[in-house]
C-alpha cells in the first residue's frame, strides 16, 4: 500500500473524525532542518520538540532521564497547551528517540498509535527517511500506513 503525501495526512488529521490524531511524516534528508519552511508551505505550525523539552526541565538538570512515558507526556502537553493551527509538525523528535533503548522506542510508538486519543491538536512527527531503527517495527508501520497516518514526501510502498 502506498503512503499518503504530507498534504493528505494533514487533511486527515485536521478533520476531527479520528480518535487518534497522530501521524508520521518520513522526510527526505535534504528537507531536514527546513521543517519550518515545509510547515509554512503546508499552512501548519512547526515546533522543535527539543526546545519544549528544555522548557520542562528544572534548573541545573544534568540528565534528561528520557523514557517513553516522558516523551508521551511532552507530546500531550504540546497538543493540549499549544496556541496555533490545528495541526502541529513536531521537529527533531528523532534526536530524542535515539536516546531511548529499542524496547522503550517500541513502547512509545505503540502508545502513540493507539492510546493517545482525543487530543486538542493533531501531531505529525517528522522522521528522517531511512531511520528504520527509530520507527515502529515493520508490522506496526504497516498499521500506521493502513490507517493513512503515515506520509512520505517521496511516496513509498509499505
Amino acid at each position: 500500500m502506498r503512503t499518503s503525501n504530507p498534504q493528505e495526512l494533514i487533511e486527515l488529521l485536521s478533520g476531527k473524525s479520528l480518535i487518534h490524531r497522530t501521524g508520521i511524516w518520513l522526510m527526505p534528508i535534504p528537507l531536514l532542518g527546513k521543517e519550518l519552511d515545509q510547515a509554512a508551505r503546508l499552512n501548519i505550525d512547526a515546533v522543535d520538540i527539543r526546545e519544549k523539552l528544555l522548557e520542562t526541565l528544572p534548573a541545573n538538570t544534568r540528565f534528561l532521564g528520557l523514557r517513553s512515558e516522558k516523551l508521551l507526556q511532552l507530546l500531550n502537553q504540546l497538543s493540549d497547551q499549544y496556541k496555533g493551527t490545528d495541526c502541529i509538525l513536531v521537529c527533531n523528535f528523532d534526536l530524542l528517540l535515539a536516546k531511548l533503548k529499542q524496547q522503550d522506542r517500541q513502547i512509545f510508538w505503540k502508545q502513540l498509535y493507539n492510546t493517545f486519543p482525543h487530543r486538542k491538536h493533531a501531531l505529525i512527527i517528522a522522521m528522517p527517511e531511512g531511520s528504520e531503527q527509530l520507527l515502529p517495527i515493520y508490522s506496526e508501520l504497516i498499521l500506521w500506513n493502513k490507517d493513512r497516518r503515515l506520509a512520505s514526501t517521496n511516496v513509498l510502498e509499505i
